[in-house]
């Protein structure tokens, strides 16, 4: 699993964990992600993370995902849809951070629901009839 992160991951990447957002936590490059990784593992048995979303803009991306996962110990199943705002350099993850709302993961990258619908493009974003870039 790790290779497969590291894959995508660019050498510099910088990225916080949502899970860990309250320690204030900044993971960098390849061995940010093991540590990720690493204490990911430690509080979930298993995880999904499912994309249903996403918008491509260049180098910039934003994704609506679903997650869901079960703690270490728990029988109790969490679920719950976040964004997440990506960018990328050379087709690999440079940065990425987590956001409560569309609004703010296309404001992380730069973007709003006007740049994105400004394109002619007759492609729909799932429930919402507008236009959109697919990854």
């Amino acid at each position: 699993m790790l290779r497969r992160w590291w894959a995508v991951c660019d050498p510099d990447v910088e990225f916080s964990s949502r899970i860990a957002e309250a320690d204030d936590v900044t993971y960098r490059g390849h061995a940010g992600v093991r540590d990720y990784i690493s204490n990911l593992a430690e509080v979930f048995e298993w995880i999904r993370t499912e994309p249903f979303d996403v918008i491509e803009e260049g180098d910039r991306v934003v994704v609506c995902n679903r997650f869901r996962a079960r703690g270490r110990g728990s029988v109790v199943e969490v679920e719950e849809r976040f964004f997440q705002a990506l960018r990328f350099r050379d087709h690999k993850s440079l940065w990425w951070a987590f956001y409560p709302s569309k609004a703010a993961a296309l404001e992380a990258v730069g973007l709003s629901e006007q740049d994105i619908y400004s394109d002619s493009s007759d492609r729909a974003l799932p429930g919402d009839g507008g236009p959109r870039g697919v990854a």
